[in-house]
């Protein structure tokens, strides 16, 4: 089957842009399929459709933010994606805990709901060309496997663990949806992950052969988390995604590796679905950063701001 790629698209949508540039960052989009009549759809849906990166409702339209915000509830709140800074590195963040409210087994459904560009110091062209960027390809953000994706169907879990504390079934819950965001194939072959020893370290083995990698090493290099209410709940996590595969046709005699880094900011809101059951509503913010190694002419200019910045909807109803 034919790669799905966000550069593609977003090289056609730049060339739309110029007609009227507002669009471009504005806009939530679908990740053209197979057929050439969907990628015109898309291209049309694309022009129809409101405004794509979401953050949290700001309380009241006459209170402005401060300059630098640093709590995760300013920073979303300010609704503005170059405040989705790489944060900064210091001890191993320890394990996350989450609120009693999402212990359980949950059926979810994630959405694609658009990108942004959010730095002002580097023209967008110069970073769609910058193809090994997270989320350019499938499972380059292994949270969301194939990024430009629309109703995607897989299961969460979260545990209390023998400390009564709610913690995530981390490596279970991206195996699901790994697999779900490449249409159920088995591609994880194994998962080595021990959070007790290390919770900031995941090995995911992928099926042999695969094009996008056979094998992805997750670092996390920072975590924080602030409760708002007893039903919303925040947290972001600081992800190293080392994917690592075979030679290539560019490159016959050398292993494939390419290092991403980006965040994830997560947005959890406990809900009651309309048969009554329990459920949530969570929107994950995956802001992408330049790598000094893999776009070191990029990231000479941007540092730690983010180049783009990916949303995505997940709903969840509570099974268990």
């Amino acid at each position: 089957m034919r790669l799905r790629s966000l550069v593609l698209l977003m090289m056609l949508l730049l060339s739309v842009s110029s007609y009227n540039p507002s669009l471009f960052s504005r806009r939530a989009v679908n990740l053209p399929v197979n057929s050439h009549k969907s990628r015109r759809a898309s291209r049309r849906a694309f022009l129809a459709t409101p405004a794509a990166v979401l953050f949290l409702p700001q309380t009241s339209s006459a209170v402005t933010p401060a300059p630098q915000p640093t709590s995760l509830r300013d920073i979303l709140a300010a609704r503005d994606a170059n405040l989705l800074r790489k944060a900064f590195l210091n001890l191993p963040p320890p394990q996350q805990e989450y609120p009693p409210w999402l212990e359980g087994t949950w059926d979810c459904t994630s959405d694609f709901a658009g990108f942004e560009f959010p730095s002002k110091k580097v023209p967008k062209e110069n970073i769609v060309a910058q193809t090994q960027l997270p989320g350019f390809v499938k499972l380059s953000v292994a949270r969301f496997a194939d990024v430009g994706r629309k109703n995607t169907r897989f299961t969460m879990k979260f545990f209390k663990d023998k400390d009564g504390k709610v913690r995530e079934d981390y490596g279970e819950n991206l195996a699901n949806s790994i697999s779900a965001h490449t249409n159920g194939r088995e591609v994880v072959d194994e998962i080595n992950y021990e959070p007790v020893k290390n919770p900031n370290r995941i090995t995911i083995r992928l099926r042999a052969g695969g094009r996008n990698g056979e094998r992805i090493e997750q670092f996390v290099n920072s975590r924080k988390s602030e409760t708002l209410t007893d039903s919303i709940f925040l947290n972001s996590e600081l992800v190293r995604q080392v994917t690592l595969g075979g030679p290539t046709l560019q490159d016959p005699l050398v292993p494939r590796m390419v290092v991403g880094e980006y965040q994830h900011f997560w947005t959890w809101r406990k809900v009651e679905t309309d048969d009554g059951s329990e459920g949530f509503r969570s929107n994950c913010l995956t802001a992408v950063y330049a790598d000094a190694q893999e776009s070191a002419a990029v990231f000479n200019e941007v540092v730690g701001d983010p180049v783009i910045v990916y949303s995505h909807n997940i709903i969840g109803k509570k099974i268990i």
